[in-house]
């Protein structure tokens, strides 16, 4: 009799232990399923004094299968960052911020450039100057930050393409009213 019994208290046993094998959690979907957007062409305008903001530009590549949102950008070296676009209407140039971020389609590449979409370090510190470099953090919606190491360029590095929009240190249109608070519309 304690033969069976003993029989019967192990198998109990063994059949409620089934789930005290170690549990891995679950990564994100978005880490898995997001590989990391390639980010080449890092760049920033030193500021001419007395401007008050530094245009950034870099290239984004998106190798997932799923569209990604750049949503905001934070530096040590600016009070803040604004992703911008720039675009004419009605033969009127036109700068505004993006308050939704910036779409990178899948498997597209995207470019922040001069004379179109950019980022806007709003007061930039003094040590911003050509030859020196600057970490951006890129912020995602969804997918983790990457940070990305950006050269400081001067003001005659200007690229060719430029279109007259020079928004790292405003020279071009000094005299237009720029209300970067984070609303509506800059127009030139």
């Amino acid at each position: 009799m304690r033969l069976p019994l003993l029989l019967l208290v192990s198998l109990t046993l063994a059949a409620c232990d089934r789930g005290t094998e170690p549990v891995t959690p679950a990564t994100p979907a978005v880490s898995a399923a997001q590989p990391a957007l390639v980010v080449t062409d890092v760049w920033v305008r030193e500021p001419t004094p007395p401007a008050p903001v530094a245009g950034g530009y870099l290239t984004l590549t998106n190798p997932g299968p799923q569209d990604r949102r750049l949503q905001a950008v934070a530096t040590m070296a600016a009070e803040r960052v604004e992703i911008h676009e720039m675009r004419m209407n009605d033969g009127m140039m036109q700068m505004r911020p993006l308050t939704d971020g910036l779409l990178i389609p899948a498997g597209e590449t995207v470019t922040l450039a001069p004379g179109g979409i950019h980022l806007m370090l709003i007061a930039p510190s003094p040590g911003l100057t050509a030859g020196t470099s600057v970490p951006l953090t890129l912020q995602f919606t969804d997918g983790p930050a990457q940070t990305v190491t950006a050269e400081v360029r001067g003001s005659a590095t200007r690229p060719s393409d430029d279109a007259g929009h020079s928004h790292g240190d405003h020279g071009d249109h000094a005299d237009v009213d720029h209300d970067h608070g984070g609303e509506g519309e800059h127009t030139h």
